[in-house]
């Protein structure tokens, strides 16, 4: 997976990786898989059907829970438009690490931005976009349910 990605081979392992029909059958294939990473950790729960582009730049703790739909984005685009723009290769690339403590649980729909440090027993929401270091914060969704006596009618 390392470099561009678009490897035969590495196009291979990601159709066979979106095919797989289980989260556990996933999950399987991260531990096994585990060198393609910075780090996996034991007991990671991957729901999401898409294989990171940057997967060596990822490391990821014990007990780790990932939801349909989060997605790792290592890099931008963004350079490779200015400098077209511009005719120059002044523009870099933008890349970074991203790093997920233990005991961590990531909801469905959240996309996770270079250089994110998210830190141990961290619970993130679902459709949350993260740009920075969250190396304490705890984000609880907490559900009420107030039970009441029904009117007599």
């Amino acid at each position: 997976m390392k470099g561009n990605g678009n490897g035969f081979a590495t196009i291979l392992r990601k159709l066979y990786f979106f095919c797989l029909p289980t989260c556990g059958m996933r999950s399987r294939y991260i531990q096994t898989h585990k060198s393609l990473f910075h780090s996996i950790g034991k007991k990671v729960m991957w729901q999401p059907r898409q294989f990171p582009a940057d997967p060596e730049l990822i490391s990821i703790g014990d007990n780790v829970k990932l939801a349909a739909n989060v997605s790792f984005v290592n890099h931008d685009i963004l350079y490779g438009l200015f400098n077209s723009m511009d005719n120059t290769k002044e523009f870099k690339k933008y890349q970074g690490c991203i790093k997920i403590g233990n005991n961590v649980m990531i909801g469905a729909n959240t996309m996770i931005l270079p250089n994110v440090q998210i830190g141990n027993n961290v619970v993130i929401g679902g459709a949350v976009l993260l740009l920075k270091i969250y190396l304490t914060t705890v984000w609880r969704l907490e559900f009420h349910v107030r039970l009441s006596e029904t009117s007599k009618l």
